[in-house]
């Protein structure tokens, strides 16, 4: 049996916000800072948000007004800490048992000068069935490296644009 090389993807930055706003833009469904082209359902994103409980939905928010689930929110501590689950689906009719599921651990943290200290780790993503679909989709230029530099600029375009 060949062993199990864990894939991760951990970054650490600082955003030019306080940690309960940066906590808060991450969370709450308006998302303006998620990419546009980064999504699980068919419709346009407009954001992804996290329903704040354990077992509460992690989910895009669509054109139209609905939502995409995307995975389940596994521990909420605002504004310190969120845990999700995201299953490793790349079509909305994958079979989610055979993909596999990782997880999204994000911490915010007081720093310098009332920004904060985000600390991101998607992890386990090795639990699929397909590790290169996987590599090429989180740690190409347009995977995670994107997603937080848009999450970046949003913060430190005050005041934030609404979308």
């Amino acid at each position: 049996m060949q062993p199990v090389i864990p894939l991760n993807y951990k970054r650490t930055f600082v955003v030019a916000a306080s940690p309960s706003r940066a906590f808060e833009e991450f969370v709450n469904g308006k998302g303006g800072w998620w990419p546009h082209d980064h999504r699980r359902g068919a419709d346009g994103v407009l954001g992804v948000g996290f329903e704040p409980r354990v077992g509460g939905e992690w989910y895009e928010r669509v054109q139209g007004g609905g939502r995409v689930h995307r995975g389940t929110v596994l521990a909420f501590d605002a504004p310190n800490r969120l845990l999700a689950s995201w299953p490793l689906i790349f079509s909305p009719d994958a079979d989610r048992q055979a993909i596999g599921e990782s997880q999204l651990e994000v911490r915010f943290m007081p720093h310098v000068g009332g920004s904060t200290l985000v600390d991101l780790e998607h992890r386990d993503m090795h639990r699929t069935t397909n590790v290169e679909l996987v590599r090429r989709a989180f740690f190409s230029p347009y995977g995670w490296d994107l997603v937080v530099s848009a999450y970046t600029a949003y913060l430190a375009s005050e005041p934030w644009p609404v979308r």
